[in-house]
C-alpha cells in the first residue's frame, strides 16, 4: 500500500438559501421563490465560492490522495499540473468572495460577471439545486479517499471499488459546474482539462478492475 499522505479536509458544505432581489423588471438580484433571473444576490456568489473550495478539496485529494488507483505516469503529471489548476481555483474564489460583498452596494449597477453567472444557471434555485448535486456526489468520495487502507486485502479492495464507483457520476457533476464557469473565468479551462485527464485516467482504471473480475 502506497504511504499515507495528507489529506485535505472538506469545507462545510451547508449554506443558506439566496437573498431576495428585483424581479425580471428590475434586473437585479435572484428571488428566493424560484426566479434565476438578473444578477446573482450575495448569498449567489458566496455559494458557488463554497462550491468551487469543494472542487478543489475532492479534485485534489483524487489526484494526491489515488489509493494508488492511478498510473504512476499519469499519476506524477496530474501532480506537477494540480498547482496551477488549485491557483486558479483560489483566484476565482477570491473574485467571488469580493462580488458577494461588492453586490449589496452596487444593486442598482450592470454587472457583466452576474449576466454571464445567471445565462450559465448559477444563479437561485439553479445554483442551489448544483450545490445540492455537488455535495450529494462528492460527499462519498471525499470520506473513501480519508479511510485509511488498512485490515485485510479484500476490506483494500472494496474501498477501491467502491472509490472508483463513485468517482464517476462526482467527476461528472464537477464538470458540470466548471464547464459553466469557462467564459466568465478563463482559469478554469486549466482546472477543467486538467479534471478531465483525471477522470479519464480513474475509468482506465476502472476498466482494468472489471477484466481483473
Amino acid at each position: 500500500m502506497p504511504k499515507k499522505r495528507k489529506v485535505l479536509k472538506s469545507t462545510a458544505t451547508a449554506a443558506g438559501r439566496g437573498g431576495r432581489g428585483f424581479g425580471r423588471g428590475g434586473g437585479h438580484g435572484t428571488r428566493d421563490d424560484g426566479g434565476d433571473t438578473g444578477n446573482p444576490s450575495s448569498q449567489d456568489f458566496q455559494r458557488l465560492a463554497k462550491m468551487l473550495a469543494r472542487i478543489n478539496v475532492t479534485l485534489g485529494n483524487l489526484i494526491n490522495e489515488d489509493h494508488g488507483v492511478l498510473d504512476p505516469k499519469l499519476r506524477a503529471q496530474f501532480i506537477r499540473t494540480w498547482p496551477q489548476a488549485a491557483n486558479n481555483l483560489t483566484r476565482t474564489i477570491r473574485r467571488l468572495h469580493e462580488e458577494a460583498i461588492r453586490t449589496p452596494s452596487a444593486a442598482h449597477r450592470p454587472n457583466p460577471l452576474g449576466r454571464q453567472l445567471g445565462r450559465a444557471g448559477l444563479t437561485g434555485d439553479m445554483l442551489r439545486m448544483k450545490e445540492t448535486s455537488l455535495n450529494f456526489y462528492l460527499d462519498p468520495v471525499d470520506q473513501i479517499i480519508t479511510q485509511p487502507l488498512t485490515g485485510t486485502e479484500t476490506l483494500g479492495e472494496k474501498v477501491l471499488s467502491k472509490l472508483l464507483t463513485w468517482t464517476k457520476p462526482a467527476l461528472k457533476v464537477m464538470n458540470s459546474i466548471l464547464g459553466s464557469l469557462l467564459k466568465a473565468f478563463p482559469g478554469m479551462e486549466v482546472v477543467k482539462e486538467l479534471k478531465d485527464h483525471v477522470e479519464a485516467g480513474y475509468e482506465i482504471a476502472g476498466a482494468k478492475e472489471e477484466d481483473r473480475q
